[in-house]
């Protein structure tokens, strides 16, 4: 019977196995052995630094609407929470009371406490029931403890005219209540009165421009109005800036006297005194646009103090204190670039940077509120490549000495963080800059100086003759074959490590140290399949970058200062171009960036080696400002006498100047085959352009002056007044297609519509019935000629397309039926060719058959492309990032619009997949693991060595890079791939072989002698 139990167990375990899912996943030596991953927190606007004990955390909110806390001692992010795109997602204020760390978001919409160490959600209450409004106020946040009673502290928010107090310990909204006449107020502040009798009055101070002040009391504990009063001040202007301090006291910036205004709110009476004022000329300060700031800028605590700063200018502050209805001067602090608040012992210690006389190095010193320098005076220097300080943060506590020590986390104008310690020392650094990346390139390394050799063995220098020729191979390989023995120990050396190459890559900013330039030289040499390049990156606030494609290390960075991001149509863009490529030694390789001067309405274009970040132009170290706006610059496939790819710029006047200028000849050659266009997001307008020269007496000399005039060929009027064009998305120009046709069931062709001028223009808005819509157009640029239109109606962007070969894919969300979809466009010129050997605009075929497919898609996008390979001839994948973090490959087979709801034979001999309207993701369609990446912007593809291989790049908040094969690795031995069997069977038939021919001619010899 028990045996009879036993076998039963078993069954039913075996069974409850065989129902079990499988799982596909990675081996653990395969993990992060051709992928990496980056993860950034973004601009910071906030910052908190934790005091001493065993706490070491940084929390910080940033312009990403991003919350983490990183580690003090390493830099690293020990916890991060992204919160929603826009308004809603906003953090407005960030608190810390020592025990829970306190957010405000979406313009006061919700409050959160959060554990310091690990960053789990505590509680959360929303300040209102309803989604907050896309322009409301700036929420005024204060905490407060309750009755002085520091075991019931409270924070008290202002949101859409109402005023919220909510218990910091639990979460719990004790009351809320509108504040009356609140629909004319710019902005509020928060008060907690300090006299004896008013211990729990709550005063709301707003501000309505030209008008006062209106004051209005409430009861702290229950939320009942005790009164409300006015302050005439018709002197108050928007841009007037005003604290409150205790004592009651409102302080405010009159910029037109330039003086400071001084009130006393007094919540008993029903009638206020005005302000005070005290002319800054008595104070003897040199003045220029002031404003006020609270000591406490981002913690908001209802402390006792009564002092503030007074930024005189961009350049010098001062602290000052309130004597009454006087302003006392503690320290006048000339050259400050930037200063920070911190409470030591009880007592203000304010923190300041300002830089030397030769800009290299900056000064760190502390004070105290009487105005001695402590023993705090810090001379540091920040990196090369780093921008000018902006804003400081500062911890102080006691030291092992019983003296006082510092930490201080300064950013910088190109978004770097530092982490200084006490003596000066950089402990970390992160460049955040890389989270705002706008454009991004993979260049092909050089080869080495030995193989780059071989290209003198061909005569190419005077006097070369056979011989010289004939010692220059030998010297050349005898080189390589030394360079080979050298490779050979390094690879011994790597596997007695375990196969790990160390360069020095610092663990947090990724930064590599190299011993020498000819270190460096070595490593970043070009590797069999060409799968080891440089990512070039281009980020908002004008930093480049050279990342190693190995391991995301940071090989180089250059800022350039004077340069902002180009705006069209609301979106943000810096355009990068490779001029030239590490192909055409001796010449060195370059790559160009178009960009917005930030001291005029002028472009500005520099150009410099990806291999080193050097510019290419060192007498433009932060490039050359044009003479005219740009409307629109674009890359010709024509390259000058250096191989250097054309850059047609056109401004705003029509012009057309060409970069380089050494090559307006080459261009005048070719000026009928150059067609311009360009799109106006707002008026809807796209216009083509054709190059005419100008005339004689038109013509200037210099750099950058044009050469050409640009007329207007054509116009296309899209719809403007409820739409507005959100995407212009062009093919790749080094798109390389394999096939021009696609073998059907009846062993017939289709014919790709193959037009290389075609452009995809995305328009999105609302209809007459205020529904909203998309539609898209498919537009010839040389003929302005409409090929395809199609509208779809209730539905919504964001919008994310790719369009490659002749197919376009975008992803959209439908409101009609809450979900979002998949819609493929292909087109076919049908089973005639009207040209096999090149596509002309001007002679273009007939209209395009279009064959057109939707299907549901379970999760929103955050970025789309398409892979890429150096031939074309491995399969497409379309590659999808979705909102919950995972990176999808889908073959392009699956998104065929061809596919039949019920397959015939043909379709069948054609491959084609039966057509289900929901498009299922399997699990091994996920490129990244358990990798997940957020915030990507976009992502690129770019084709290596080998022809099955892809790499990928997907960049944003989160970096991360892989490689991806379509096909599989076709044309690469497996990693089990058995060397000593087929070695071993390659020497039996060698053997077998040799003895049957030897046995063969010992029969033939018998047989000759018979």
């Amino acid at each position: 019977m028990a045996a009879s139990s036993s076998i039963t167990t078993v069954t039913l375990v075996a069974l409850f196995l065989a129902h079990f899912p499988s799982f596909e996943a990675l081996y653990e030596d395969q993990v992060g052995k051709f992928d990496w991953r980056q993860q950034y927190v973004g601009n910071i606007k906030q910052c908190i630094i934790e005091h001493g004990g065993t706490r070491r955390h940084i929390f910080v909110s940033t312009d990403a609407n991003v919350l983490a806390g990183i580690h003090a001692k390493t830099g690293n992010v020990a916890w991060r929470h992204i919160f929603r795109q826009g308004d809603i997602g906003v953090i407005n204020a960030l608190i810390y009371t020592g025990q829970e760390l306190v957010t405000v978001t979406g313009n006061g919409f919700a409050v959160r406490m959060w554990d310091p160490s690990s960053g789990v959600l505590q509680w959360e209450t929303l300040t209102s029931q309803t989604t907050p409004m896309e322009k409301s106020q700036t929420p005024a946040v204060l905490k407060f403890n309750e009755e002085n009673s520091a075991k019931k502290p409270r924070i008290a928010v202002t949101y859409a005219g109402h005023v919220s107090v909510v218990n910091i310990k639990n979460g719990e909204e004790l009351w809320k209540d509108a504040i009356p006449n609140s629909d004319s107020v710019q902005d509020f502040l928060l008060q907690v009165s300090t006299d004896e009798d008013d211990d729990g009055v709550l005063v709301v101070i707003g501000r309505v421009p030209g008008i006062g002040f209106r004051v209005v009391r409430f009861n702290a504990k229950d939320g009942s109005v005790l009164g409300q009063t006015q302050i005439p001040s018709p002197w108050v202007q928007e841009d007037t800036k005003c604290i409150t301090l205790s004592g009651d006291k409102i302080v405010c910036a009159d910029t037109q006297s330039k003086s400071i205004r001084i009130a006393t709110v007094k919540p008993k009476q029903q009638t206020q005194s005005g302000f005070i004022s005290v002319p800054l000329i008595k104070l003897q300060l040199q003045i220029q646009d002031f404003r006020v700031e609270p000591l406490e800028k981002f913690s908001m605590d209802a402390g006792d103090h009564q002092s503030f700063v007074l930024r005189l200018n961009e350049e010098s502050i001062a602290w000052v204190k309130l004597d009454g209805d006087d302003i006392r001067i503690i320290q006048n602090i000339p050259s400050v670039l930037a200063h920070s608040f911190d409470l030591y012992k009880e007592q203000y210690m304010l923190t300041t940077a300002s830089e030397d006389q030769s800009k290299r190095f900056i000064l760190l010193q502390s004070f105290s509120k009487d105005g001695e320098v402590a023993s705090l005076k810090n001379r540091i220097q920040l990196p090369t490549q780093s921008g000018s300080i902006i804003m400081v943060s500062a911890s102080h506590m006691d030291k092992k000495d019983k003296s006082i020590g510092s930490r201080v986390l300064v950013k910088t104008s190109d978004e770097g963080l530092h982490l200084i310690q006490q003596g000066g020392q950089i402990t970390w650094s992160r460049e955040e800059s890389l989270a705002s990346a706008l454009s991004v390139e993979m260049v092909d390394l050089p080869v080495s100086e030995t193989e780059a050799q071989f290209e003198d063995e061909f005569g190419t220098k005077k006097g070369d003759n056979i011989f010289s020729m004939f010692a220059r191979r030998i010297s050349t390989q005898m080189s390589q074959l030394q360079s080979y023995f050298v490779h050979l120990k390094k690879k011994i050396e790597s596997f007695q490590h375990g196969g790990v190459v160390h360069h020095g890559v610092d663990q947090l900013t990724y930064a590599v140290q190299y011993e020498s330039d000819e270190t460096m030289g070595e490593y970043l040499t070009r590797d069999e399949f060409s799968l080891h390049k440089i990512i070039i990156v281009a980020t908002k606030p004008g930093k480049v970058f050279g990342l190693d494609s190995e391991d995301g290390a940071i090989l180089w960075s250059y800022f350039l200062p004077n340069v902002a991001p180009i705006e069209r149509g609301g979106k943000l863009t810096l355009p990068l171009m490779i001029q030239r490529t590490t192909a055409h030694f001796p010449n060195p390789p370059q790559c160009t960036i178009i960009a917005k001067s930030k001291d005029s309405d002028k472009n500005v274009i520099f150009s410099f080696n990806p291999i080193n970040g050097k510019p290419s132009l060192p007498e433009y170290p932060v490039g050359q400002v044009l003479p005219n706006p740009l409307r629109q610059a674009t890359m010709q496939n024509i390259v000058d006498l250096e191989f250097m790819k054309v850059i047609v710029l056109l401004d705003k006047d029509n012009k057309v100047s060409v970069y380089p200028s050494t090559a307006e000849s080459i261009v005048a050659k070719n000026m009928d085959k150059i067609y311009l266009f360009t799109a106006d997001s707002t008026s809807g307008a796209l216009n083509g352009y054709r190059l005419l020269p100008l005339e004689e007496n038109e013509l200037l000399k210099g750099e950058f002056h044009p050469i050409f005039s640009a007329e207007e060929v054509w116009h296309v009027q899209l719809p403007s007044l409820l739409q507005r064009i959100t995407h212009v998305v062009s093919k790749r120009p080094t798109e390389e297609v394999h096939s021009q046709g696609r073998v059907l069931g009846d062993r017939t062709v289709l014919y790709k519509y193959l037009n290389p001028n075609l452009v995809v223009v995305i328009s999105e808005g609302e209809d007459a019935t205020a529904k909203s819509h998309v539609t898209v157009y498919l537009i010839d640029v040389v003929t302005g000629n409409i090929v395809f239109q199609t509208d779809h109606k209730r539905v919504e962007g964001p919008v994310h397309v790719v369009h490659s070969e002749n197919w376009v894919v975008y992803h959209f969300w439908n409101n009609r039926f809450r979900r979002n979809e998949v819609t493929v466009l292909e087109l076919f010129e049908g089973k005639s060719q009207k040209n096999s050997t090149a596509f002309s605009s001007l002679d273009p075929p007939s209209a395009p058959l279009v064959e057109r497919q939707s299907y549901v898609f379970s999760e929103a996008l955050q970025a789309i492309t398409t892979t890429q390979t150096e031939k074309g001839i491995t399969s497409k994948h379309v590659l999808m990032v979705l909102q919950s973090g995972g990176i999808v490959s889908l073959p392009k087979r699956i998104l065929d619009p061809r596919r039949p709801l019920v397959p015939t034979q043909q379709h069948k001999e054609e491959g084609l997949i039966p057509y289900t309207p929901e498009l299922v993701v399997p699990q091994t369609a996920y490129i990244n693991y358990n990798q997940s990446v957020f915030g990507v912007r976009s992502i690129h593809t770019s084709p290596a060595g080998l022809e099955s291989t892809c790499l990928v790049l997907a960049y944003g908040l989160d970096f991360y890079f892989t490689r991806a094969t379509p096909s599989n690795l076709f044309d690469v031995l497996k990693e089990d791939f058995d060397y000593l069997l087929i070695g071993t069977v390659l020497i039996g038939l060698l053997v077998a072989a040799i003895v049957t021919r030897r046995l063969a001619s010992m029969k033939a010899l018998r047989q000759a002698w018979q």
